[in-house]
């Protein structure tokens, strides 16, 4: 699927596949894309309430990323420096 984000979003969202592929011990290049989107957060935890997290109440711009390995789909959140969090 064609993504169409600027050229420093797909930077970002290249930083995130490394960390997904790292974390799961795998080659990125078996990481693909899905889809991506600008998303404007409500809060510093991207959307995501976790009890473990001191969430503020602040706006914050990033994206959402669907990557899909070995046919399996998954979401990550992004803040717009390439911090994330797996929802």
């Amino acid at each position: 699927m064609s993504v169409e984000l600027p050229e420093a979003a797909m930077g970002i969202i290249d930083q995130v596949k490394v960390k997904v592929a790292r974390e799961r011990g795998i080659d990125p290049d078996l990481v693909k894309l899905k889809s991506a989107e600008f998303i404007i957060w409500p809060n510093t935890c991207l959307g995501i309430r976790e009890s473990t997290r001191n969430c503020q109440n602040r706006i914050t711009p990033g994206y959402k990323i669907v990557f899909e390995i070995n046919g399996q789909s998954l979401t990550y959140h992004s803040d717009e420096k390439g911090n994330y969090l797996a929802y």
